[in-house]
């Protein structure tokens, strides 16, 4: 029966074993697949569909650009670091009900 901390450590020649190899991060993987040209497409997107209908939540402007939840949010931050999306207000609603900043152009 394993008692200590150290039982539970990988012997020295288990380094080469796939458990224990040095793997890139699940989003260190999904970055490395985002071409250039893809992730300024998004981008794109975004800021088109703020320009055209106002401050809108993460999860309105999925809706509008047919972009996931999960592509919106890092571009869309992207885009707030760059000075070009700014925070409007906290009036937005999520699907669930919950307060949502609402972002607009800058």
């Amino acid at each position: 029966m394993k008692t200590r901390i150290d039982d539970y450590r990988p012997a020295p020649d288990d380094s080469g074993l796939p458990l224990f190899a040095e793997r890139p991060t699940p989003s260190a993987e999904a970055a490395a697949k985002q071409t250039p040209g893809k992730v300024e497409g998004h981008k794109f997107q975004i800021m088109l569909v703020l320009e055209r209908l106002g401050p809108l939540t993460d999860e309105e402007i999925a809706k509008h650009t047919d972009l996931g939840l999960n592509t919106v949010r890092p571009r869309r931050g992207e885009l707030v670091r760059a000075g070009l999306v700014q925070a409007v207000d906290e009036e937005g609603r999520t699907r669930t009900g919950s307060r949502a900043t609402r972002w607009g152009v800058a």
